[in-house]
């Protein structure tokens, strides 16, 4: 337990390999030194204007470059491309074809995607192969995720699905109400929100039994870091802490202080990354000592290549 990064629950633009975040603002990737507490952009050269798509660290919008996602200590463009980047660095690895709609995902040799809007293609990455292709499936952009053979998503109608991407076989394990599902030690964890009762629950899923349990009652966003739970709540954005059961709960924002909007978790650092409720600012969290230890502008203006926090 400790090492997951869960961040592929949103549809995002940060991820990180162990020792540095990345973000991509715009058609640029910046990145987040840790140890030195600086954002730049992700090129070395200093004569660069990072016009050039030779230039490590643009990825141009019209090849429609969208995610940025972790598979073990490595992080990757995708789009209707994939890239690995690193420090200065990108090296394309897939060919074209990505799809254009939810969340793209990799796991072992492969990437699955949605193509078109009702589509899910697996491809071996390298290879270009296509493995399989299942039809009449139109999925919401947040929740979707590999785990232990199966691809799981949420629909357009709020169903959380299971699809077996060998036998392709589809199972509903939530009839309604499901968003920003995710999958973390083994459990599945899922917010489910009821228009009628105007309440929503975080919930926590046995994939083999299927056994559901409620953990907390009106969280916004949530994600997980070694033993526990961080988790935004609705309406108000105040950061907690709790167990992963949702047991001894410890408020970490105090009313006037940074709220909590989006939450994404870095394992090896032991630090956490907040935005405002207004996605202007980046918090980063120590856990250890509870301290908000940088800020930073969530979006970059082009013309600054380096800035301390």
């Amino acid at each position: 337990m400790g090492s997951e990064e869960v961040n592929a629950m949103m549809d995002t633009m940060i991820a990180s390999d162990g020792d540095t975040i990345y973000n991509m603002a715009g058609e640029l990737v910046y990145r987040m030194d840790l140890k030195k507490k600086a954002f730049q952009v992700n090129c070395g050269d200093l004569l660069c204007d990072h016009e050039s798509t030779s230039c490590s660290a643009r990825f141009p919008v019209q090849e429609q470059f969208y995610q940025l996602r972790r598979k073990g200590n490595r992080v990757y463009v995708l789009g209707n491309k994939a890239y690995e980047i690193s420090k200065n660095a990108k090296k394309e690895i897939g060919h074209g074809g990505y799809g254009l709609y939810g969340s793209i995902l990799l796991f072992g040799d492969y990437i699955a995607y949605f193509e078109k809007e009702d589509t899910v293609v697996v491809k071996h990455l390298e290879k270009n192969q296509e493995i399989q292709r299942f039809e009449d499936i139109r999925p919401y952009v947040q929740g979707s995720f590999y785990y232990d053979g199966h691809l799981y998503y949420i629909t357009d109608t709020t169903q959380l699905v299971r699809l077996n991407l060998k036998m392709g076989a589809r199972e509903v394990l939530e009839e309604k109400g499901a968003t920003r599902a995710s999958v973390y030690d083994g459990f599945i964890y899922y917010i489910k929100v009821s228009n009628e009762t105007d309440t929503n629950f975080l919930i926590k899923m046995n994939p083999d039994s299927l056994e559901m349990q409620e953990i907390i009652e009106g969280v916004f966003y949530y994600n997980m870091l070694g033993d526990k739970l961080y988790y935004s709540t609705y309406p108000d954005r105040q950061l907690y802490c709790s167990d992963l059961n949702g047991g001894n709960p410890v408020e970490l924002s105090k009313k006037g202080e940074y709220a909590a909007g989006w939450i994404w978790t870095f394992p090896e650092t032991r630090t956490v990354l907040l935005d405002t409720e207004d996605s202007s600012i980046y918090y980063l969290l120590d856990v250890d000592s509870g301290e908000i230890i940088s800020e930073t502008p969530v979006i970059l203006p082009l013309e600054d290549e380096f800035y301390e926090f």
